[in-house]
C-alpha cells in the first residue's frame, strides 16, 4: 500500500485458515467483519480467502459487505 505503511509480516499458515473458516462458518456479523478487517492486513498472503470473501458481497448486512469489500481491495492493491 502506501509508503508509510509497514509491511505485514506472513502469519503462520493456520492463522489465515483460522480467519477464512470464520469467515465461512460465523453467523455473527460482528465476529466475520473482524475476520475480513484481520485478513486485510496480509493483502495478498490472504488471496485463499477471496471466495469466502465475495459470498460475503451477498450478505443482507452492509457493514458485512463493505468489510468484504475493502478486505477484496485490499487482497487486489497488494497482488500488483
Amino acid at each position: 500500500c502506501g509508503g508509510s505503511e509497514p509491511e505485514a509480516k506472513m502469519p503462520p499458515p493456520d492463522t489465515i485458515t483460522l480467519l477464512i473458516e470464520r469467515l465461512d462458518k460465523s453467523q455473527d456479523s460482528g465476529t466475520r467483519i473482524m475476520a475480513a478487517g484481520a485478513l486485510s492486513h496480509y493483502g495478498s498472503d490472504a488471496k485463499a480467502a477471496e471466495p469466502a470473501l465475495r459470498d460475503m458481497l451477498e450478505d443482507g448486512d452492509p457493514a458485512v459487505r463493505a468489510a468484504a469489500r475493502r478486505c477484496l481491495d485490499k487482497i487486489g492493491e497488494q497482488r500488483g
